[in-house]
Protein backbone atom coordinates (compact mmCIF):
# COMPACT_ATOMS: atom_id res chain seq x y z
CA UNK A 1 0.00 0.00 0.00
CA UNK A 2 2.90 2.34 0.72
CA UNK A 3 4.15 1.83 -2.84
CA UNK A 4 0.71 2.77 -4.21
CA UNK A 5 0.65 5.96 -2.09
CA UNK A 6 4.13 6.97 -3.23
CA UNK A 7 3.19 6.35 -6.85
CA UNK A 8 -0.01 8.39 -6.50
CA UNK A 9 1.92 11.33 -5.05
CA UNK A 10 4.55 11.18 -7.80
CA UNK A 11 1.86 10.82 -10.50
CA UNK A 12 -0.08 13.80 -9.12
CA UNK A 13 3.04 15.98 -8.96
CA UNK A 14 4.02 15.02 -12.50
CA UNK A 15 0.52 15.83 -13.74
CA UNK A 16 0.66 19.29 -12.15
CA UNK A 17 4.12 19.93 -13.62
CA UNK A 18 3.07 18.72 -17.08
CA UNK A 19 -0.29 20.45 -17.33
CA UNK A 20 0.65 23.53 -15.31
CA UNK A 21 -1.45 25.32 -12.76
CA UNK A 22 -4.85 26.91 -13.25
CA UNK A 23 -3.30 30.38 -13.00
CA UNK A 24 -0.91 29.91 -15.93
CA UNK A 25 -1.85 31.63 -19.20
CA UNK A 26 -3.07 29.06 -21.74
CA UNK A 27 -0.48 28.42 -24.44
CA UNK A 28 -0.82 27.00 -27.94
CA UNK A 29 1.59 25.92 -30.62
CA UNK A 30 1.06 27.03 -34.21
CA UNK A 31 2.69 25.95 -37.46
CA UNK A 32 3.08 28.44 -40.29
CA UNK A 33 4.24 28.66 -43.90
CA UNK A 34 4.84 31.63 -46.16
CA UNK A 35 5.96 32.28 -49.72
CA UNK A 36 6.90 35.26 -51.89
CA UNK A 37 8.22 35.70 -55.42
CA UNK A 38 11.74 35.31 -54.04
CA UNK A 39 11.35 32.40 -51.66
CA UNK A 40 9.40 30.51 -49.06
CA UNK A 41 9.66 29.35 -45.48
CA UNK A 42 8.00 27.53 -42.62
CA UNK A 43 8.22 27.19 -38.87
CA UNK A 44 6.37 26.98 -35.59
CA UNK A 45 5.41 29.36 -32.80
CA UNK A 46 4.48 29.01 -29.15
CA UNK A 47 2.00 31.69 -28.05
CA UNK A 48 0.17 32.76 -24.90
CA UNK A 49 -3.50 33.74 -24.76
CA UNK A 50 -4.30 37.45 -24.25
CA UNK A 51 -7.42 38.74 -22.48
CA UNK A 52 -8.93 39.91 -25.81
CA UNK A 53 -8.76 36.40 -27.33
CA UNK A 54 -5.66 37.01 -29.42
CA UNK A 55 -2.36 35.22 -28.86
CA UNK A 56 1.13 36.69 -28.56
CA UNK A 57 3.98 34.56 -29.90
CA UNK A 58 6.69 34.16 -27.24
CA UNK A 59 9.06 31.75 -28.98
CA UNK A 60 9.55 30.00 -32.27
CA UNK A 61 11.38 30.02 -35.53
CA UNK A 62 11.92 28.11 -38.72
CA UNK A 63 13.78 28.02 -42.01
CA UNK A 64 13.47 29.83 -45.31
CA UNK A 65 14.82 29.42 -48.81
CA UNK A 66 15.34 32.96 -50.07
CA UNK A 67 16.95 33.68 -53.46
CA UNK A 68 18.52 30.22 -53.37
CA UNK A 69 20.01 30.55 -49.88
CA UNK A 70 18.63 28.46 -47.04
CA UNK A 71 18.78 30.03 -43.61
CA UNK A 72 17.15 29.73 -40.24
CA UNK A 73 15.36 32.40 -38.27
CA UNK A 74 14.10 32.81 -34.72
CA UNK A 75 11.33 34.95 -33.27
CA UNK A 76 12.40 38.29 -31.83
CA UNK A 77 10.48 38.37 -28.54
CA UNK A 78 8.31 41.44 -28.06
CA UNK A 79 9.50 43.25 -24.90
CA UNK A 80 6.08 44.96 -24.53
CA UNK A 81 3.94 41.82 -24.48
CA UNK A 82 1.01 42.25 -26.88
CA UNK A 83 1.57 45.99 -27.41
CA UNK A 84 3.35 47.27 -30.50
CA UNK A 85 7.12 47.49 -30.15
CA UNK A 86 9.87 48.93 -32.28
CA UNK A 87 13.02 47.09 -33.22
CA UNK A 88 15.90 49.43 -34.10
CA UNK A 89 18.86 48.57 -36.30
CA UNK A 90 22.27 50.02 -35.55
CA UNK A 91 21.94 52.27 -38.63
CA UNK A 92 18.67 53.78 -37.33
CA UNK A 93 16.18 51.78 -39.44
CA UNK A 94 13.25 50.35 -37.48
CA UNK A 95 10.40 47.82 -37.51
CA UNK A 96 7.04 48.08 -35.78
CA UNK A 97 5.81 44.68 -34.64
CA UNK A 98 3.66 43.03 -31.98
CA UNK A 99 3.94 39.24 -32.65
CA UNK A 100 0.14 38.95 -32.23
CA UNK A 101 -1.93 36.18 -33.78
CA UNK A 102 -5.68 36.25 -34.43
CA UNK A 103 -6.97 32.70 -34.23
CA UNK A 104 -10.56 33.44 -35.16
CA UNK A 105 -11.61 32.40 -38.66
CA UNK A 106 -9.69 33.08 -40.75
CA UNK A 107 -6.59 32.75 -38.61
CA UNK A 108 -4.19 35.58 -39.36
CA UNK A 109 -1.44 37.86 -38.15
CA UNK A 110 -1.97 41.32 -36.76
CA UNK A 111 -0.91 44.42 -38.72
CA UNK A 112 2.24 44.61 -36.58
CA UNK A 113 3.15 41.10 -37.61
CA UNK A 114 5.89 38.72 -36.60
CA UNK A 115 9.51 39.81 -36.37
CA UNK A 116 12.29 37.27 -36.87
CA UNK A 117 16.08 37.50 -36.75
CA UNK A 118 17.65 35.58 -39.60
CA UNK A 119 21.00 33.89 -40.04
CA UNK A 120 21.10 34.74 -43.76
CA UNK A 121 24.17 36.58 -45.00
CA UNK A 122 22.28 39.04 -47.23
CA UNK A 123 19.74 40.19 -44.63
CA UNK A 124 19.43 39.91 -40.89
CA UNK A 125 15.74 40.45 -40.11
CA UNK A 126 12.42 39.48 -41.64
CA UNK A 127 8.91 40.66 -40.85
CA UNK A 128 5.62 39.03 -41.86
CA UNK A 129 2.53 41.16 -41.40
CA UNK A 130 -1.05 41.72 -42.54
CA UNK A 131 -2.19 44.97 -44.12
CA UNK A 132 -5.75 46.40 -44.00
CA UNK A 133 -6.29 45.64 -47.70
CA UNK A 134 -6.19 41.92 -46.81
CA UNK A 135 -2.71 41.15 -48.13
CA UNK A 136 0.19 39.60 -46.30
CA UNK A 137 3.55 41.26 -46.72
CA UNK A 138 7.09 40.01 -46.34
CA UNK A 139 9.76 42.55 -45.52
CA UNK A 140 13.39 41.76 -44.96
CA UNK A 141 15.94 44.27 -43.83
CA UNK A 142 19.41 44.32 -45.23
CA UNK A 143 22.61 44.63 -43.44
CA UNK A 144 23.20 48.34 -44.05
CA UNK A 145 23.61 49.13 -47.75
CA UNK A 146 23.47 45.54 -49.04
CA UNK A 147 19.95 44.39 -49.88
CA UNK A 148 16.31 44.68 -48.87
CA UNK A 149 13.03 43.31 -50.19
CA UNK A 150 9.36 44.17 -49.58
CA UNK A 151 7.01 41.73 -51.31
CA UNK A 152 3.41 40.51 -51.19
CA UNK A 153 3.30 37.14 -49.48
CA UNK A 154 1.01 34.21 -48.89
CA UNK A 155 0.82 33.09 -45.28
CA UNK A 156 -0.90 30.21 -43.49
CA UNK A 157 -1.14 29.66 -39.76
CA UNK A 158 -2.58 26.48 -38.28
CA UNK A 159 -2.84 25.20 -34.74
CA UNK A 160 -0.36 22.38 -34.22
CA UNK A 161 -1.83 19.02 -33.32
CA UNK A 162 -1.10 18.24 -29.67
CA UNK A 163 -2.52 15.50 -27.46
CA UNK A 164 -5.54 16.58 -25.46
CA UNK A 165 -5.15 16.51 -21.65
CA UNK A 166 -7.90 13.88 -21.35
CA UNK A 167 -6.03 11.54 -23.71
CA UNK A 168 -2.80 11.97 -21.78
CA UNK A 169 -4.61 11.37 -18.49
CA UNK A 170 -6.11 8.14 -19.87
CA UNK A 171 -2.67 7.06 -21.03
CA UNK A 172 -1.31 7.71 -17.53
CA UNK A 173 -4.10 5.72 -15.89
CA UNK A 174 -3.52 2.86 -18.36
CA UNK A 175 0.21 2.79 -17.57
CA UNK A 176 -0.60 2.84 -13.86
CA UNK A 177 -2.96 -0.12 -14.29
CA UNK A 178 -0.35 -2.08 -16.24
CA UNK A 179 2.20 -1.39 -13.48
CA UNK A 180 -0.18 -2.72 -10.80
CA UNK A 181 -1.00 -5.81 -12.88
CA UNK A 182 2.69 -6.52 -13.44
CA UNK A 183 3.44 -6.11 -9.75
CA UNK A 184 0.67 -8.55 -8.82
CA UNK A 185 1.83 -11.10 -11.40
CA UNK A 186 5.29 -11.13 -9.79
CA UNK A 187 3.78 -12.17 -6.45
CA UNK A 188 2.04 -15.26 -7.88
CA UNK A 189 4.27 -18.30 -7.28
CA UNK A 190 4.86 -20.38 -10.39
CA UNK A 191 4.50 -24.15 -10.18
Amino acid sequence: MKMFTKFAIVFSAATVLFFGTANAAPMKTFDFTFSTANGSGSGSLTATLNTDGTYTAISGGGTEDYLGETSSFSLYVNPNGSSTSTYYFPDGASYYFDNNLYVSSPTKLDEGGLLFLSTATDHNTLNLFYVPAGQYNYLNAALPGIFSDHLPASFTLTEAAVPEPESLALLGVGCFGLGIARRKSRRIPHA
